[in-house]
């Protein structure tokens, strides 16, 4: 009866397995809109649809308008802005859960063709995502993502499984399509280590484990390739647009200069789960070094070493170690003679455990709250904080608001890093100075070396992004502070078409990110306070922000008169028109004459 018991018992946790590790997945994953990049393939997108046609041109800035490039993610951002402009940004956050969840179902199915349990794929599909957490936002490196975790599900069932072969005939078209819509420059190095290191076992069986594939099954996986290369050739789209990969890899056209090809040793603290994930599949291969596969060392020193280097591929890299792990583990636990793999096995899955724990309780958790810098200042919750829609703290959408609200006009400076949501919210009416892509605009971070090379523009408005632009391009004896958010400050040049704005706007007290001490002070200050108090409400007139909404209520509760100030009368209905936390607030002053 007990027997009976724990039988049930174990096949109703087996088939718990999925969901748990599906839901813990996707909770990972599950955080709003933040990326300003996305908002680039949202105005390519959206040009294509309006012209009817791929554009392989730059349409949105007036430095380069019209140069070049190769555009190898059409597809997705077509798809990505037809989602958005039909149904909303919430239904394409929806979509990205929807291609996360399907990358957890081919990771664990993949696992399962190895030989892992239910439990140890389970294990492994929420630690991939947590290693990859930075990588599963709204760009179309999803597509990557998924594409990489289908492309290991048929090539290690087919290994595992050489009758499988009726899935091996869906790469071509797969790599095709992949090409169209991110680019399948990873997927096609995997699938050429996959088929070499295959082949050359079959010369060497020591390198491998003995009879991976018969002559029959190695032949059709030659013919696979074969198949996959001629179609990538023919593919306008294929092998002959990865030009932009290979400036990227070089570090070449300011490529250098973008964090997320940095190398992860220069911020390891952001990386442990991945460190955790590359130490354990080594320790793996060399405990099992009898049962070496150079398929699986070959993968593993490329992808996990390229994700070291480039912290970028960690997503990928994690998709690529999950079958080795599962492998050796599953191997380790299933050999009931040597204890010592066993013991190492389920101490290396413990520890995976806790990691996943405490790695996920701190993003999903701690890093939802917000923090404060050494000097006090206001730090923004983390962007990969649970949450849904879109954050636009990340962005600079206040300052946009009131560019659009006050008509500026004239040639405008931007961040590169802010170039992709202005792309798509300012563009192509108002056409902007750059965004992130190298082969256009090469170091966008150039200008702060060498201020004077901003000259052959006449700038005379600007969204700066860094201390070193507002020091270096825009010094206050020329430039006019008038809007500040969280990622940037509109500052304008200081002519005289400018000097009514800048009478009426320019910061003298107030930012979103100014401590509480001096907010503090700010509201004890009877010279200052009426001006702090009209530049905190600018802010909110082009900001929803709860925080800095309440502050602003906290102030006219103690300083009432500040209502009948008349530049701050002016903004009270906007700002409560933007903001819904003040609504109740703005209930009481119903009595007051003038007030909605």
């Amino acid at each position: 009866m007990n027997q009976a018991l724990q039988k049930i018992s174990t096949i109703t946790l087996e088939k718990a397995a999925p969901g748990v590790a599906g839901l813990l997945s996707l909770f990972i994953v599950s955080y709003p809109i933040f990326d300003c990049d996305l908002y680039w393939h949202l105005a390519n997108g959206r040009a294509m649809v309006a012209a009817r046609r791929i554009i392989n041109e730059d349409v949105v800035s007036f430095t380069h308008f019209g140069k070049g490039f190769v555009n190898h993610e059409w597809l997705s951002q077509t798809l990505f802005y037809l989602l958005w402009d039909k149904l909303g940004p919430n239904w394409l956050w929806a979509f990205k859960l929807l291609l996360s969840s399907l990358v957890i179902f081919f990771i664990y199915r993949t696992v399962l063709a190895v030989g892992g349990s239910s439990w140890l794929a389970g294990l492994l599909c929420v630690l991939a995502m947590l290693v990859g957490i930075q990588r599963y936002h709204l760009r179309p490196e999803l597509f990557t993502l998924l594409n990489m975790a289908i492309l290991g599900f048929i090539l290690h069932t087919f290994r595992c499984r050489p009758n499988q072969i009726h899935r091996l005939w869906f790469i071509p078209f797969i790599f095709v399509v992949w090409d169209w819509l991110h680019g399948a420059i990873l997927g096609l190095t995997f699938f050429t280590i996959f088929t070499a290191t295959e082949n050359f076992k079959s010369v060497i069986p020591m390198l491998g484990r003995r009879g991976t594939f018969t002559n029959f099954g190695l032949k059709k996986l030659n013919i696979c390739f074969a198949l996959t290369m001629v179609a990538m050739v023919i593919n306008p789209y294929g092998l002959r647009s990865y030009g932009h990969f290979m400036v990227l890899a070089r570090g070449t056209q300011g490529a250098d200069k973008i964090i997320e090809l940095q190398p992860m040793w220069q911020a390891i603290g952001d990386h442990i789960p991945f460190v955790l994930m590359f130490v354990w599949v080594i320790t793996l291969i060399a405990v099992g070094i009898r049962n070496m596969d150079i398929t699986e060392i070959v993968l593993v020193l490329v992808f996990g070493g390229g994700a070291l280097y480039y912290n970028r591929f960690a997503g990928v890299a994690a998709i690529v170690l999950v079958p080795v792990i599962a492998r050796h583990v599953s191997r380790a636990l299933n050999d009931k003679r040597n204890r010592a793999p066993w013991r190492l096995s389920v101490t290396a899955m413990a520890v995976a455990g806790v990691a996943i724990i405490l790695g996920g309780f701190n993003e999903k958790v701690i890093k939802r709250a917000a923090a404060t810098s050494p000097q006090g200042m206001y730090i923004l919750p983390s962007e990969t904080a649970f949450g849904f829609s879109v954050n636009e703290f990340f962005t600079p959408a206040g300052s946009v608001r009131f560019i659009e609200d006050l008509g500026l006009q004239g040639n405008m400076y931007n961040n590169a890093n802010l170039g992709g949501y202005l792309s798509y919210y300012l563009a192509p009416g108002r056409r902007i100075f750059q965004y992130n892509l190298p082969p256009i605009f090469g170091d966008t971070t150039r200008f702060v070396r060498n201020p004077r090379e901003l000259d052959q523009w006449h700038i005379e408005y600007a969204l700066a992004g860094s201390a070193g632009e507002l020091t270096k391009l825009f010094p206050s004896s020329q430039w006019a502070w008038v809007y500040s958010d969280y990622v940037s400050t509109l500052v304008v040049k200081r002519i005289p078409r400018h000097q009514p704005l800048i009478d009426k706007y320019e910061i003298q007290f107030f930012s979103p990110e100014q401590s509480l001490v001096d907010y503090q002070a700010l509201m004890r200050d009877s010279d200052s306070l009426h001006r702090f108090a009209f530049e905190m409400g600018v802010y909110l007139t082009y900001m929803e922000d709860e925080r800095i909404a309440g502050r602003w209520e906290q102030l006219f509760s103690q300083h009432p008169d500040l209502l009948y100030h008349p530049p701050i009368r002016e903004l009270i209905n906007k700002v409560i028109e933007r903001n819904d936390s003040l609504k109740a607030w703005a209930n009481e002053l119903g009595a007051v004459q003038g007030f909605k």
